[in-house]
């Protein structure tokens, strides 16, 4: 006791623990690989700026407008070297659709950084900036 309180005392009944995680669900590669096969370019008329450094082929950042009149909001996406890119050659909206493996290509992106290049794709697609050829992508943006 240790005055009107009780005192306790802990011991370990074992040393050590084995932890044992199987992060293999968490991957899903048929995803992936779907995902960058899809054809894509930005959507005309979006609404969203695309902010370059000077003299380098990347673009650093992108502010994006929703809603209208007073109600209407910035969003600003601060995006990695590897997005920044990717990005740079992202098709303009008059020309063709391009392959998500064949804008990586282009920009001489290796495979490493797939995941942070389809995370941004999926955002910038359900932001409405970027357009896909076929219907193949809602399923698979929509499907998270």
């Amino acid at each position: 006791m240790e005055g009107k309180r009780p005192y306790y005392r802990y011991a370990l009944v074992r040393h050590t623990i084995q932890v044992d995680l199987d992060l293999r669900q968490l991957f899903d590669s048929d995803k992936e690989r779907s995902m960058l096969n899809v054809k894509i370019r930005e959507r005309k008329n979006n609404g969203a700026v695309f902010h370059t450094p000077n003299n380098q082929d990347l673009i650093s950042g992108i502010t994006i407008f929703t809603g209208e009149g007073r109600r209407r909001k910035e969003r600003k996406i601060s995006l990695t070297k590897h997005q920044g890119m990717f990005l740079f050659y992202l098709p303009f909206p008059n020309s063709d659709h391009v392959g998500i493996k064949d804008i990586m290509k282009k920009a001489d992106l290796t495979e490493d950084v797939v995941p942070e290049i389809l995370d941004l794709m999926t955002d910038l697609i359900s932001f409405g900036i970027v357009e896909t050829k076929g219907d193949v992508i809602d399923k698979i943006v929509h499907d998270d």
